[in-house]
């Protein structure tokens, strides 16, 4: 009895499987089971484990000569349909997480055309979608472009609004403190010369103390004029050191001296303890550091309560880095809280306490302070003296540099 054509057909299909199960790779074979199980061929089993490394192996070549071989045994329409059939159900397959595109790029040209047509169309879809969204993108950010070049100009202008401005501030403080420190500093030459002559008449000892109150009180404006102008120099960068050999044991106790009719007032008892390691000359801006030693001791005089001590401690501390001279004032009258303690240095700050206990003040004493210290390349700390009052300290290196 013949057989028919489709037994034919898969007759000629398994047996060319047969012959070349061999010479294809692990993911043709799979392949090959796909088709002959496509062809309802159930007497043909081959493996069945897919992997995306299997398929991707196998070579393209080998998918052509195998393609070239089922055209011969079935013809090209029907090679073709077979193909696209295995094509259909591994891309089925709930085991492989292969993409369409990788699966077609497995498989001849010729094979799966509409499916490539459509994959296509599809791209092409995307792609005009894509330059949609990227036009409209570049006009969002033309648009914001604009906006940003706009914000630029007008934070231009307002720049060079704030350097007129501020200039002009500048040129106002100065004319001013020029204005009242011409003024001042003859009333305390004058002061001085007032209390040499009138010393040699023996006056009663309140006259004596009224000059020596109108000396500290003139000194304290022209001091607080001092502090304008030095502060104005640290904001507009102007600030310059000239370092040239000095001691400066002996600018705090110049300090002390020029302090004694307040601390007198106070009935203050001065301390100033030196270790003799630190009697030594080191590189300052004289003018600088005798304001910064001043405001130091001005707060110590005039924060410490009545009766009190107030303690300076100058000595040496050595390390394989570097030698620094630290002044440590140290005063027995309001203390304050952490958080002010971290503020202190900012310009114009004042704490609540300070300001209960001095109402007269600028804020700007600590400010410079920290600004004159850190230019001579030292540092400068605060905080309390054991609950009991306020202790700031100095360190200034021995050598430049």
């Amino acid at each position: 009895m013949g057989r028919t054509h489709a037994q034919t057909t898969q007759a000629d299909l398994f047996q060319l499987v047969s012959l070349y199960r061999h010479e294809v790779i692990e993911g043709a074979r799979a392949l090959f089971g796909s088709l002959v199980s496509a062809w309802h061929a159930p007497d043909v089993t081959f493996s069945r484990a897919w992997t995306i490394g299997e398929v991707i192996r196998h070579s393209r070549d080998d998918l052509l000569s195998l393609f070239a071989r089922a055209q011969e045994a079935i013809g090209s329409e029907a090679a073709q349909a077979v193909f696209e059939q295995a094509y259909h159900r591994l891309s089925e397959e709930s085991r492989t997480s292969l993409s369409g595109q990788e699966l077609l790029s497995c498989l001849p040209e010729s094979v799966c055309v509409a499916e490539r047509i459509a994959r296509l169309m599809d791209l092409e879809s995307i792609a005009d979608k894509t330059s949609k969204e990227l036009s409209t993108s570049h006009e969002r950010l033309m648009e914001k472009t604009r906006e940003l070049s706009d914000l630029v100009e007008d934070l231009r202008e307002a720049n060079e609004t704030m350097k007129r401005n501020e200039a002009a501030r500048a040129d106002f403080v100065r004319v001013v403190s020029h204005q009242f420190r011409t003024p001042l500093s003859a009333i305390r030459w004058n002061t001085d010369a007032l209390e040499d002559a009138i010393t040699k008449l023996k006056p009663p000892k309140s006259v004596l103390e009224s000059i020596g109150e109108i000396r500290y009180e003139a000194k304290f404006l022209i001091r607080a004029l001092e502090k304008v102008f030095m502060a104005l120099a640290i904001d507009t960068g102007a600030l310059t050191i000239d370092r040239k050999p000095a001691y400066l044991w002996e600018l705090v106790q110049d300090e002390i001296d020029d302090l004694r009719a307040p601390i007198k007032t106070k009935r203050l008892t001065v301390a100033f303890e030196k270790d003799r390691r630190a009697l030594v000359p080191m590189p300052l801006d004289v003018e600088k550091m005798r304001l910064v030693v001043g405001i130091l001791l001005e707060n110590a005089v005039s924060y410490a309560a009545d009766g009190t001590t107030l303690a300076m401690d100058l000595r040496m501390d050595r390390s394989k880095e570097s030698s620094m001279l630290r002044l440590t004032v140290t005063d027995q009258g309001i203390v304050l809280r952490p958080a002010e303690q971290e503020r202190v240095f900012e310009k114009f700050y004042r704490a609540p306490a300070a300001v209960r206990a001095v109402a007269n003040g600028t804020g700007l004493g600590l400010y410079i302070v920290k600004h004159f210290v850190e230019a001579h390349g030292g540092s400068v700390f605060v905080g309390d003296a054991d609950g009991k009052g306020c202790v700031v300290s100095i360190a200034l290196p021995i050598s430049e540099g």
